[in-house]
């Protein structure tokens, strides 16, 4: 292996291989550069997550300074409705936990006082008013 760096340069006009006949990835990669423009769908030799975010991404690229903009806010507003649902879901578990557990001591001050144990006991160890 040498230091330096090496540059392969590939004329796209002399690619001649039909959508039928890729091979390899670098078939792959001198489809797309030549055709992405004429593309309107993914063909189906491109259908995988890969080639399906790389077509996502260059969508995004050819979006107007105006959509650019309204693609962003809509991610920023995403980001904050999915921040607020996992707040509201830690707060609703958190008051949930709380109920739990003081109807949870509730039950034990019930049983303790059917078997008989005093009620300044109960308060004591349960940590309830009188």
């Amino acid at each position: 292996m040498t230091d330096t760096l090496r540059f392969v340069f590939m004329e796209l006009n002399r690619f001649k291989k039909r959508i039928g006949e890729l091979e390899t990835m670098f078939d792959m990669w001198m489809y797309l550069f030549k055709h992405i423009h004429e593309m309107v769908e993914i063909p189906k030799e491109f259908d995988n997550p890969f080639w399906r975010r790389l077509f996502f991404l260059a969508e995004i690229h050819n979006f107007t300074a105006e959509e650019k903009i309204a693609y962003q806010k809509s991610l920023e507003n995403m980001g904050d409705y999915d921040n607020t649902l996992n707040t509201a879901i830690e707060e609703a578990e958190i008051r949930g936990e709380k109920r739990g557990l003081e109807k949870g001591i509730e039950r034990v001050a019930m049983n303790m006082k059917s078997s008989g144990i005093s009620a300044e006991t109960i308060a004591e160890v349960t940590g309830l008013p009188l």
